[in-house]
């Protein structure tokens, strides 16, 4: 069976550990394979942690398979070059993560794990090839075989997915998969984890799975129609005849939760299983057994590196049953293994080379309880691993302290190496001798810039790889992109980990900030700011990264302050002040050329943000006039002003987000009172205006950006008393339904939304707290959950000002 790597690497190592008969060891007949079984666990799939998932794909030739999809939850991606593929700082199931690979001409390939936070999870699947194997008529049915399984398919068994019944051809795409093969590891769907009725969860023994796609002929799918079932005949190993029940439970394979549920029982024919099934993708059938969870760490002997992508076989000792996996670039691996069973631990090399040789061997167990093995060091033969070394700059030839190496071994061989606190990586990686010849990138994660792949041959066992520059390429990342500083340096949070973008010395007279980040075509864009008090008295100097490649967009000798940009059609637009005193003009810079928006009869525009949809440049902001002290919430068309509020005294009157969605205008913003002693949070749609609410004991609100999702309005602010302290709350709201993100309730505590992003029904909310301590520290919350951001202390400043998710 399979196991996923639990915990930190290898997901799919121990999981389900005893799943196949190791050849030639037989069970003794007196010995019953149904052991008692203790209450399952009861798990539940709802509660998420933050891990990395990373992975190999390979096809049945041990080649990389390039350009699969790769998706886990809402997150989506891409094989690259190697094959390889990774999720950096996820949230993702604790009970049950998986990832899904999706390519033309293959079955899907799901694997699930038990997620350990924190840490890297590592798997590695192999494609099953898709090939038809019957085309039958729908109102005939027929039998199908495949490898000695069959299905047989009863006439006018089949509709359409939208529940149609269908009397055409059906091409039916089967396959079963042998229990006893030394690939089962990599193919199986999900692991070998199974769930009863009542989310109980056990540790399962296969004797073999069949699996069907059904497509009309078109490509269609095609499912069994109701009151209808087929009969599935799995054939038995000869090797497990001796210990195959009478009659075994039958499990099939969710892929929407990527689980092997209950669903009835097989019963022994002869040497086949047959059982009744209603649906399909994969049948499965087993014996369920208690488990406890077992981790551990493999290094080189040689040079204390960890073993990276390394097979770990762990075999029940009473049966020859067993389960491999494979660590992750921490040579860690961690799953499930048989509860009091005596069993036996083997490194060897991987399943492509031509004979498995054992490089280490040690009987462990029974365990009662959840075990850790700590490191164990491996003497390999010379000829057989390879050690590789090489550090990680980004474009501005700084360490890539939150990235990788994507490294593929011809022949199947290959990992995700994550790069440390100086940008390095090492590690070990076991190849079947002779001549090695690799493949391999590195990849900026903050960024989403990459080197160019480049392939050597190995000289010897240890190869330097240098120096690699992850610039100038970019990669389709997943993830949530965090703008901000910490104290005077810009930062981007990718997925958490930060990136100083600048490196601008402590204590001096510069500082810098990153605004906001977007993702465009799969190139990340960051606009930004850098402020320098020893020019000319106080200068800006607008700044915009496109994959860690910086542009200048002003020429930093004079006042310039970006407050948003968009991208459309690869165009660049750019919206902030720049100028001295009475000259200071608004401005929107298309590719860094600047058009001013003209004043009108007004003294004062302060934009707050720009889009571009259709060609129509729309920025929102707020007009001011000198004579009477007044403002107006406005937003300007192509360079045309129209006003979403009345006059106002003060400068309370503000439109300062703006979002649209088929064609509907939405704008954040903020009004004064009558008396101008307070805000009131509002939004227009189409210019019509709402006000939001929020309790009685508040004296006032503020929004600060607007998002739309699938007819829902959000808005991200704050609320605040001031009727003898100062309280200022964290909130959002959602169709004018108000949700606090933070609930201080002592007075100079304050926190604020400073934007928000929806997305897959997650509500991100990023901003800033400022405690009693007077340290402010960036606000990032999912749900209302917090969600830690790195790279700055407890006594540095800290802030949180836009986001971007994709």
């Amino acid at each position: 069976m399979l196991q996923k790597n639990t915990k930190a690497s290898i997901l799919f190592f121990f999981l389900s550990l005893f799943v196949l008969i190791q050849p030639g060891c037989k069970k003794p007949d007196s010995m019953d394979d149904t052991q008692t079984l203790e209450p399952p666990v009861v798990v539940n799939d709802a509660t998420k942690v933050t891990a990395t998932i990373s992975g190999s794909v390979i096809d049945e030739n041990n080649q990389p398979v390039v350009n699969a999809t790769v998706t886990s939850d809402s997150y989506s991606g891409t094989t690259d070059a190697m094959g390889n593929f990774t999720f950096k700082n996820v949230n993702i199931s604790a009970a049950n993560g998986h990832v899904t690979v999706i390519k033309t001409g293959y079955f899907k390939g799901i694997r699930s794990f038990v997620t350990m936070p924190g840490k890297n999870n590592y798997v590695k699947i192999q494609l099953l090839k898709q090939t038809l194997t019957a085309t039958l008529i729908a109102s005939a049915g027929g039998t199908v075989t495949t490898n000695g399984a069959s299905i047989v398919f009863p006439a006018n068994a089949f509709v359409t997915s939208a529940g149609a019944a269908y009397n055409g051809s059906v091409k039916v795409f089967a396959y079963w998969i042998d229990p006893t093969a030394a690939n089962l590891p990599l193919v199986i769907p999900g692991d070998l984890r199974g769930i009863n009725s009542s989310n109980g969860e056990y540790l399962l023994t296969t004797y073999g799975m069949v699996g069907a796609e059904l497509q009309d002929a078109s490509g269609n799918t095609l499912k069994i129609a109701p009151g209808k079932k087929a009969t599935i005949s799995f054939p038995i190993p000869a090797m497990l005849a001796a210990s195959a029940p009478e009659t075994i439970a039958l499990w099939h394979f969710d892929e929407a939760t990527a689980r092997w549920k209950e669903e009835g029982t097989a019963t022994k024919s002869g040497s086949n299983y047959t059982a009744a099934v209603d649906k399909f993708s994969f049948w499965n059938v087993d014996v369920p057994g208690n488990f406890v969870t077992l981790d551990l760490r493999l290094l080189n002997s040689a040079n204390s590196l960890p073993m990276a992508n390394t097979m770990v076989k762990i075999t029940r000792l009473s049966n020859g049953t067993y389960v491999t996996g494979f660590t992750n670039d921490s040579g860690y691996v961690s799953g499930y293994v048989p509860k009091n069973e005596n069993l036996k631990l083997e490194v060897i090399t991987n399943t492509f080379c031509t004979s498995n040789t054992v490089v280490y061997t040690q009987n462990i167990g029974p365990y009662t309880a959840n075990a850790s093995l700590g490191n164990i060091n491996v003497t390999i033969p010379a000829t057989q691993v390879i050690t590789f070394t090489g550090t990680v700059k980004n474009c501005n030839n700084q360490p890539v302290t939150n990235g990788y190496v994507s490294l593929s071994l011809a022949g199947g061989g290959g990992t995700i190496a994550y790069t440390n606190a100086t940008g390095q990586v090492n590690f070990s990686l076991l190849y079947c001798g002779g001549t090695a010849t690799y493949t391999y990138n590195a990849v900026d994660l903050s960024t989403g810039a990459y080197s160019t792949v480049a392939g050597a041959t190995a000289i010897g066992n240890t190869v330097n790889l240098g120096t690699l520059t992850a610039c100038g390429n970019t990669i389709n990342t997943s993830g949530v992109y965090i703008t901000g500083a910490i104290e005077n340096n810009a930062v981007l949070w990718k997925d958490g980990i930060a990136t100083v973008l600048t490196n601008i010395p402590a204590n001096g007279n510069k500082s810098a900030y990153a605004l906001q980040a977007l993702v465009y075509n799969n190139d990340v864009y960051v606009l930004g700011s850098e402020e320098d008090t020893t020019i000319n008295g106080w200068v800006n100097t607008i700044k915009l990264w496109k994959n860690g490649v910086l542009t200048n967009v002003t020429n930093g000798l004079t006042y310039a302050e970006p407050f948003g940009f968009d991208v459309y059609n690869g165009d660049v637009y750019i919206v902030g002040l720049e100028g001295s005193g009475s000259a200071t003009a608004a401005k929107v810079w298309k590719n860094g050329v600047a058009t001013i928006i003209p004043k009108d009869t007004f003294d004062i525009l302060s934009p707050t943000s720009i889009k571009v949809v259709n060609g129509d440049v729309y920025v929102s902001g707020k007009v001011f006039s000198n004579s009477n002290s007044s403002s107006r919430a406005v937003y300007w068309k192509n360079n045309t002003i129209n006003f979403l509020s009345a006059a106002s005294v003060n400068a309370g009157n503000e439109a300062s987000g703006i979002f649209i969605d088929n064609g509907d205008l939405y704008f954040s913003g903020s009004e004064s009172t009558s008396n101008g002693q307070s805000f009131i949070a509002v939004y227009w749609k189409n210019a019509v205006k709402t006000t939001l609410t929020y309790p009685g004991t508040y004296a006032g609100a503020s929004s600060n950006s607007i998002f739309v999702d699938n007819g829902d309005i959000y808005i991200g602010g704050s609320i605040h008393q001031n009727q003898g302290v100062f309280i200022q709350n964290a909130v959002y709201w959602k169709n004018n339904n108000i949700n606090f993100v933070t609930n201080y309730a002592t007075s100079g505590n304050t926190a604020a939304v400073n934007n928000i992003f929806v997305k897959n029904n997650i509500v991100y909310t990023v901003g800033e707290i400022n405690s009693n301590n007077g340290i402010t520290t960036p606000l990032y919350f999912q749900n209302n959950v917090p969600v830690a951001l790195t790279g700055f202390t407890n006594t540095q400043e800290a802030y949180g000002y836009g986001i971007f998710v994709k």
